[in-house]
Protein backbone atom coordinates (compact mmCIF):
# COMPACT_ATOMS: atom_id res chain seq x y z
CA UNK A 1 0.00 0.00 0.00
CA UNK A 2 2.55 2.35 0.35
CA UNK A 3 5.05 1.45 -2.37
CA UNK A 4 0.88 2.49 -4.19
CA UNK A 5 0.25 5.83 -2.97
CA UNK A 6 3.80 6.62 -3.52
CA UNK A 7 3.63 5.48 -6.97
CA UNK A 8 0.16 7.65 -7.06
CA UNK A 9 1.87 10.77 -5.43
CA UNK A 10 4.47 10.97 -7.93
CA UNK A 11 1.77 10.33 -10.68
CA UNK A 12 -0.26 13.19 -9.58
CA UNK A 13 2.88 15.40 -9.20
CA UNK A 14 3.62 14.81 -12.91
CA UNK A 15 0.55 15.17 -14.39
CA UNK A 16 0.47 18.79 -12.46
CA UNK A 17 3.81 19.60 -13.89
CA UNK A 18 2.26 18.43 -17.60
CA UNK A 19 -0.45 20.40 -16.52
CA UNK A 20 1.30 23.89 -15.78
CA UNK A 21 3.43 23.36 -19.07
CA UNK A 22 0.45 23.16 -21.36
CA UNK A 23 -1.11 26.25 -19.68
CA UNK A 24 1.93 27.96 -20.38
CA UNK A 25 1.95 26.91 -23.97
CA UNK A 26 -1.55 27.83 -23.95
CA UNK A 27 -0.65 31.58 -22.82
CA UNK A 28 2.29 31.41 -25.24
CA UNK A 29 -0.17 30.71 -28.50
CA UNK A 30 -3.04 33.08 -27.02
CA UNK A 31 0.29 35.52 -27.41
CA UNK A 32 1.06 34.73 -30.73
CA UNK A 33 -2.73 35.98 -31.93
CA UNK A 34 -3.58 33.07 -33.90
CA UNK A 35 -6.34 34.14 -36.59
CA UNK A 36 -9.52 32.50 -35.84
CA UNK A 37 -11.55 30.79 -38.81
CA UNK A 38 -14.81 33.42 -38.55
CA UNK A 39 -13.64 37.09 -38.44
CA UNK A 40 -15.16 38.48 -35.48
CA UNK A 41 -13.73 42.10 -34.35
CA UNK A 42 -16.20 43.24 -32.25
CA UNK A 43 -17.45 45.80 -34.18
CA UNK A 44 -20.11 45.26 -37.17
CA UNK A 45 -18.76 47.69 -39.52
CA UNK A 46 -15.10 46.69 -39.28
CA UNK A 47 -16.47 43.10 -39.72
CA UNK A 48 -18.56 44.03 -43.09
CA UNK A 49 -15.84 46.17 -44.33
CA UNK A 50 -13.40 43.61 -44.11
CA UNK A 51 -15.55 41.11 -45.39
CA UNK A 52 -16.63 43.81 -48.72
CA UNK A 53 -12.73 44.23 -49.09
CA UNK A 54 -12.16 40.75 -49.86
CA UNK A 55 -15.03 39.89 -51.65
CA UNK A 56 -16.20 37.38 -48.61
CA UNK A 57 -13.13 35.21 -48.67
CA UNK A 58 -11.86 36.45 -45.56
CA UNK A 59 -12.49 33.27 -44.12
CA UNK A 60 -10.67 31.71 -46.88
CA UNK A 61 -7.67 33.81 -46.72
CA UNK A 62 -7.41 33.22 -42.75
CA UNK A 63 -7.70 29.28 -43.65
CA UNK A 64 -5.22 29.40 -46.34
CA UNK A 65 -2.50 31.39 -44.17
CA UNK A 66 -2.98 29.27 -41.59
CA UNK A 67 -2.34 26.38 -43.43
CA UNK A 68 0.58 27.98 -45.52
CA UNK A 69 2.64 29.07 -42.17
CA UNK A 70 1.51 25.77 -40.25
CA UNK A 71 -1.21 27.44 -37.93
CA UNK A 72 -3.77 25.08 -38.34
CA UNK A 73 -1.59 21.91 -37.38
CA UNK A 74 -0.58 23.25 -34.19
CA UNK A 75 -3.81 24.63 -33.77
CA UNK A 76 -5.20 20.88 -33.78
CA UNK A 77 -2.49 19.64 -31.65
CA UNK A 78 -3.16 21.92 -28.94
CA UNK A 79 -6.80 20.68 -29.14
CA UNK A 80 -5.67 17.15 -28.89
CA UNK A 81 -3.59 17.47 -25.92
CA UNK A 82 -6.13 19.72 -24.10
CA UNK A 83 -8.89 16.72 -24.98
CA UNK A 84 -5.89 14.17 -24.01
CA UNK A 85 -5.31 16.22 -20.46
CA UNK A 86 -9.01 16.27 -20.07
CA UNK A 87 -9.13 12.47 -20.59
CA UNK A 88 -6.26 12.06 -17.99
CA UNK A 89 -7.63 13.96 -15.58
CA UNK A 90 -11.29 12.51 -15.78
CA UNK A 91 -9.61 8.96 -15.15
CA UNK A 92 -7.30 10.53 -12.43
CA UNK A 93 -10.83 11.67 -11.07
CA UNK A 94 -12.61 8.32 -11.41
CA UNK A 95 -9.52 6.50 -9.84
CA UNK A 96 -9.20 8.78 -6.68
CA UNK A 97 -13.37 7.55 -6.22
CA UNK A 98 -12.35 4.37 -6.25
CA UNK A 99 -9.18 4.50 -3.95
CA UNK A 100 -11.07 6.25 -1.85
CA UNK A 101 -13.83 3.63 -1.51
CA UNK A 102 -10.91 1.14 -1.12
CA UNK A 103 -9.94 3.11 1.42
CA UNK A 104 -12.92 3.13 3.41
CA UNK A 105 -13.61 -0.97 2.71
CA UNK A 106 -9.69 -1.23 3.93
CA UNK A 107 -11.24 0.71 6.96
CA UNK A 108 -14.26 -1.21 7.84
CA UNK A 109 -12.22 -4.37 7.68
CA UNK A 110 -9.88 -3.41 10.10
CA UNK A 111 -12.76 -2.59 12.40
CA UNK A 112 -14.74 -5.54 11.84
CA UNK A 113 -11.37 -7.72 12.13
CA UNK A 114 -10.56 -5.61 15.70
CA UNK A 115 -14.06 -6.89 16.92
CA UNK A 116 -13.92 -10.20 15.36
CA UNK A 117 -10.76 -10.24 18.19
CA UNK A 118 -12.75 -9.34 20.82
CA UNK A 119 -15.66 -11.39 20.26
CA UNK A 120 -15.79 -15.05 21.88
CA UNK A 121 -15.96 -17.78 18.83
CA UNK A 122 -19.28 -19.76 18.73
CA UNK A 123 -21.66 -17.01 19.21
CA UNK A 124 -24.21 -15.25 17.28
CA UNK A 125 -22.20 -12.16 16.90
CA UNK A 126 -19.20 -13.73 15.63
CA UNK A 127 -20.32 -14.98 13.17
CA UNK A 128 -22.57 -11.52 11.84
CA UNK A 129 -19.43 -10.28 12.23
CA UNK A 130 -17.28 -12.83 10.19
CA UNK A 131 -20.02 -12.96 7.74
CA UNK A 132 -19.63 -9.29 7.65
CA UNK A 133 -15.95 -9.61 6.78
CA UNK A 134 -16.67 -12.01 4.21
CA UNK A 135 -18.83 -9.28 2.35
CA UNK A 136 -15.80 -6.64 2.86
CA UNK A 137 -14.13 -9.41 1.53
CA UNK A 138 -15.52 -9.93 -1.78
CA UNK A 139 -16.04 -6.33 -2.17
CA UNK A 140 -12.36 -5.80 -1.75
CA UNK A 141 -11.59 -8.73 -4.18
CA UNK A 142 -14.12 -6.76 -6.67
CA UNK A 143 -12.90 -3.13 -6.70
CA UNK A 144 -9.22 -4.44 -6.10
CA UNK A 145 -9.12 -5.58 -10.45
CA UNK A 146 -11.06 -2.43 -11.12
CA UNK A 147 -8.72 -0.36 -9.82
CA UNK A 148 -5.54 -1.69 -11.29
CA UNK A 149 -7.40 -0.98 -14.61
CA UNK A 150 -8.03 2.18 -13.88
CA UNK A 151 -4.35 2.77 -12.81
CA UNK A 152 -3.54 1.09 -15.84
CA UNK A 153 -6.01 3.84 -18.29
CA UNK A 154 -4.71 6.31 -16.24
CA UNK A 155 -0.99 5.57 -17.27
CA UNK A 156 -2.12 5.06 -20.80
CA UNK A 157 -4.08 8.50 -20.55
CA UNK A 158 -0.79 9.94 -19.14
CA UNK A 159 1.31 8.96 -22.00
CA UNK A 160 -1.00 9.96 -24.70
CA UNK A 161 -1.25 13.36 -23.12
CA UNK A 162 2.52 13.30 -22.96
CA UNK A 163 3.33 12.52 -26.53
CA UNK A 164 0.25 15.14 -27.78
CA UNK A 165 2.21 17.95 -25.27
CA UNK A 166 5.34 16.51 -27.22
CA UNK A 167 4.23 16.76 -30.63
CA UNK A 168 2.28 20.38 -30.29
CA UNK A 169 5.94 21.76 -29.11
CA UNK A 170 7.55 19.91 -32.09
CA UNK A 171 4.61 21.72 -34.34
CA UNK A 172 5.17 25.01 -32.69
CA UNK A 173 8.80 24.59 -33.22
CA UNK A 174 8.52 23.88 -36.45
CA UNK A 175 5.93 26.57 -37.42
CA UNK A 176 9.02 28.89 -35.76
CA UNK A 177 11.62 27.56 -38.00
CA UNK A 178 9.79 27.81 -41.18
CA UNK A 179 8.45 30.88 -40.24
CA UNK A 180 12.17 32.45 -40.00
CA UNK A 181 13.47 30.27 -42.77
CA UNK A 182 10.55 32.38 -44.80
CA UNK A 183 11.12 35.84 -42.95
CA UNK A 184 15.09 35.15 -44.39
CA UNK A 185 13.76 34.83 -47.85
CA UNK A 186 11.44 37.65 -47.43
CA UNK A 187 14.13 40.12 -45.88
CA UNK A 188 16.53 38.74 -49.23
CA UNK A 189 13.67 39.15 -51.83
CA UNK A 190 13.16 42.61 -50.68
CA UNK A 191 17.10 43.07 -50.36
CA UNK A 192 17.27 42.55 -54.35
CA UNK A 193 14.41 44.40 -55.23
CA UNK A 194 15.81 47.49 -53.42
CA UNK A 195 18.89 46.77 -55.17
CA UNK A 196 17.46 45.91 -58.58
CA UNK A 197 15.19 49.45 -58.48
CA UNK A 198 18.33 50.88 -57.23
CA UNK A 199 20.31 49.92 -60.58
CA UNK A 200 17.31 50.71 -62.89
CA UNK A 201 17.16 54.07 -61.17
CA UNK A 202 21.32 54.66 -61.94
CA UNK A 203 20.60 53.47 -65.59
CA UNK A 204 17.78 55.90 -66.28
CA UNK A 205 20.07 58.77 -64.81
CA UNK A 206 23.35 57.76 -66.52
CA UNK A 207 21.16 57.94 -69.82
CA UNK A 208 19.15 61.05 -69.03
CA UNK A 209 23.31 61.78 -68.57
CA UNK A 210 23.82 60.48 -71.79
CA UNK A 211 21.77 62.73 -73.59
CA UNK A 212 22.51 65.93 -71.78
CA UNK A 213 26.52 65.01 -73.16
CA UNK A 214 24.81 63.95 -76.20
CA UNK A 215 22.80 66.96 -76.73
CA UNK A 216 25.43 69.28 -76.10
CA UNK A 217 27.52 67.97 -78.46
CA UNK A 218 25.11 68.30 -81.37
CA UNK A 219 24.72 72.20 -80.34
CA UNK A 220 28.69 73.10 -80.34
CA UNK A 221 28.27 72.44 -83.80
CA UNK A 222 26.19 75.11 -84.03
CA UNK A 223 27.58 77.04 -81.57
CA UNK A 224 31.34 76.33 -83.56
CA UNK A 225 29.22 77.76 -86.78
CA UNK A 226 27.80 80.84 -85.38
CA UNK A 227 31.18 81.86 -84.17
CA UNK A 228 32.61 81.53 -87.35
CA UNK A 229 30.28 83.73 -88.65
CA UNK A 230 31.36 86.21 -85.59
CA UNK A 231 34.93 86.09 -85.96
CA UNK A 232 34.06 86.99 -90.34
CA UNK A 233 32.01 90.28 -88.71
CA UNK A 234 35.18 90.94 -86.30
CA UNK A 235 37.07 90.44 -89.48
CA UNK A 236 35.07 93.08 -91.69
CA UNK A 237 35.11 95.13 -89.22
CA UNK A 238 39.47 95.58 -88.98
CA UNK A 239 38.76 97.48 -92.24
CA UNK A 240 36.51 99.67 -90.57
CA UNK A 241 39.20 99.54 -87.00
CA UNK A 242 41.78 100.75 -89.41
CA UNK A 243 40.10 103.73 -90.49
CA UNK A 244 38.83 104.18 -87.26
CA UNK A 245 42.61 104.52 -86.07
CA UNK A 246 43.51 107.11 -89.11
CA UNK A 247 39.89 109.09 -87.72
CA UNK A 248 41.57 109.30 -84.14
CA UNK A 249 44.79 110.38 -85.73
CA UNK A 250 43.36 113.42 -87.34
CA UNK A 251 41.60 113.95 -84.93
CA UNK A 252 44.17 114.20 -82.22
CA UNK A 253 46.17 116.63 -84.51
CA UNK A 254 42.16 118.46 -84.80
CA UNK A 255 42.23 118.18 -81.16
CA UNK A 256 45.40 119.98 -80.72
CA UNK A 257 44.34 122.94 -83.05
CA UNK A 258 41.14 122.93 -81.42
CA UNK A 259 43.24 123.67 -78.13
CA UNK A 260 44.58 126.56 -79.66
CA UNK A 261 41.80 127.86 -80.61
CA UNK A 262 40.15 127.42 -77.31
CA UNK A 263 43.27 128.94 -75.63
CA UNK A 264 42.66 131.84 -78.10
CA UNK A 265 39.20 132.11 -77.41
CA UNK A 266 39.39 131.83 -74.03
CA UNK A 267 41.71 134.82 -74.02
CA UNK A 268 39.57 136.88 -76.05
CA UNK A 269 36.06 135.83 -74.68
CA UNK A 270 34.79 136.36 -71.21
CA UNK A 271 35.79 134.40 -68.23
CA UNK A 272 32.02 132.74 -68.08
CA UNK A 273 32.13 130.76 -71.40
CA UNK A 274 35.82 129.09 -69.85
CA UNK A 275 34.01 126.24 -68.27
CA UNK A 276 31.52 125.49 -71.01
CA UNK A 277 34.30 125.00 -73.32
CA UNK A 278 36.38 122.63 -70.86
CA UNK A 279 33.20 120.44 -70.58
CA UNK A 280 33.02 120.51 -73.99
CA UNK A 281 36.84 118.77 -73.99
CA UNK A 282 36.20 116.43 -71.07
CA UNK A 283 33.41 115.27 -73.05
CA UNK A 284 35.10 114.70 -76.18
CA UNK A 285 38.00 113.11 -74.27
CA UNK A 286 35.67 110.57 -72.62
CA UNK A 287 33.82 109.36 -75.72
CA UNK A 288 37.37 108.58 -77.16
CA UNK A 289 38.29 106.51 -74.69
CA UNK A 290 35.51 104.84 -74.78
CA UNK A 291 36.10 103.85 -78.33
CA UNK A 292 40.15 102.90 -77.78
CA UNK A 293 38.80 100.24 -75.14
CA UNK A 294 36.47 98.73 -77.42
CA UNK A 295 39.19 98.55 -79.94
CA UNK A 296 41.28 97.25 -77.53
CA UNK A 297 38.84 93.95 -77.19
CA UNK A 298 38.24 93.71 -80.72
CA UNK A 299 42.03 93.46 -80.89
CA UNK A 300 42.64 91.07 -78.09
CA UNK A 301 39.96 88.46 -79.78
CA UNK A 302 41.92 88.78 -83.39
CA UNK A 303 44.79 88.08 -81.50
CA UNK A 304 43.60 85.39 -79.67
CA UNK A 305 42.78 83.61 -83.21
CA UNK A 306 45.83 84.40 -84.54
CA UNK A 307 47.94 82.19 -82.06
CA UNK A 308 45.18 79.17 -81.93
CA UNK A 309 42.61 77.96 -84.95
CA UNK A 310 41.35 76.00 -81.89
CA UNK A 311 40.36 78.40 -79.45
CA UNK A 312 36.63 79.46 -80.14
CA UNK A 313 35.11 82.64 -79.16
CA UNK A 314 31.96 81.85 -76.31
CA UNK A 315 29.37 84.79 -75.93
CA UNK A 316 27.51 85.28 -72.28
CA UNK A 317 24.74 83.39 -74.43
CA UNK A 318 26.43 80.19 -74.89
CA UNK A 319 28.48 80.85 -71.83
CA UNK A 320 25.02 80.81 -69.72
CA UNK A 321 24.15 77.03 -71.17
CA UNK A 322 26.87 75.51 -70.76
CA UNK A 323 26.70 76.64 -66.80
CA UNK A 324 23.02 75.57 -66.65
CA UNK A 325 24.05 71.93 -68.34
CA UNK A 326 26.87 71.66 -65.80
CA UNK A 327 25.19 72.23 -62.68
CA UNK A 328 22.52 70.18 -63.92
CA UNK A 329 24.60 66.90 -64.44
CA UNK A 330 26.10 68.23 -60.87
CA UNK A 331 23.13 68.38 -59.30
CA UNK A 332 21.93 64.16 -60.81
CA UNK A 333 25.03 63.09 -60.14
CA UNK A 334 24.85 63.77 -56.47
CA UNK A 335 21.07 63.03 -55.94
CA UNK A 336 22.30 59.79 -57.59
CA UNK A 337 25.34 59.28 -55.75
CA UNK A 338 23.01 60.48 -52.02
CA UNK A 339 20.07 57.74 -52.87
CA UNK A 340 22.15 54.86 -53.75
CA UNK A 341 24.41 55.36 -50.27
CA UNK A 342 21.12 56.01 -48.30
CA UNK A 343 20.08 52.26 -50.04
CA UNK A 344 23.19 50.75 -48.97
CA UNK A 345 22.98 51.90 -45.77
CA UNK A 346 18.86 51.21 -45.28
CA UNK A 347 19.58 47.56 -46.37
CA UNK A 348 22.50 46.95 -44.04
CA UNK A 349 20.40 48.40 -41.54
CA UNK A 350 17.74 45.96 -41.73
CA UNK A 351 19.53 42.46 -42.86
CA UNK A 352 22.18 42.59 -40.05
CA UNK A 353 19.83 42.68 -37.10
CA UNK A 354 17.71 40.15 -39.16
CA UNK A 355 20.35 38.16 -39.81
CA UNK A 356 21.81 38.25 -36.32
CA UNK A 357 18.49 37.66 -34.53
CA UNK A 358 17.92 34.35 -36.66
CA UNK A 359 20.91 32.72 -36.45
CA UNK A 360 22.20 33.31 -32.81
CA UNK A 361 21.82 30.34 -30.56
CA UNK A 362 18.82 30.03 -28.55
Amino acid sequence: MLFYFHFQRRLENMLRLFHQQHVKFTKFSKFLSFPMRQINTGYESVDKLADKATFGKIDSIIQWYEDKFGLSEVRHAQEDAIKARQKCMDLQKKRREHVKEYLEIQKEMETIVKEIMKTERGTDRYVELAIKENDIIKRKNDIKPYLEMMEEEEKLAFDYYNSKVSESHEKERLRTENFKLYYLCWSIAAVALGLMTNFIYNRHKNKEFRDIVLSSTGNSEDYKRMTTQLINIVQEQQKEIRQFFSDVTGSQKDLGNLQEEVKTAVKSKEIDNTAEVLKVIKEDQESLLRELNEVKKVVAVQAAKAHSDHVVYVGPEVRDLLSETESNIQRTVKIGYALTISSVFCVVGLTVPIVLKLFKGD
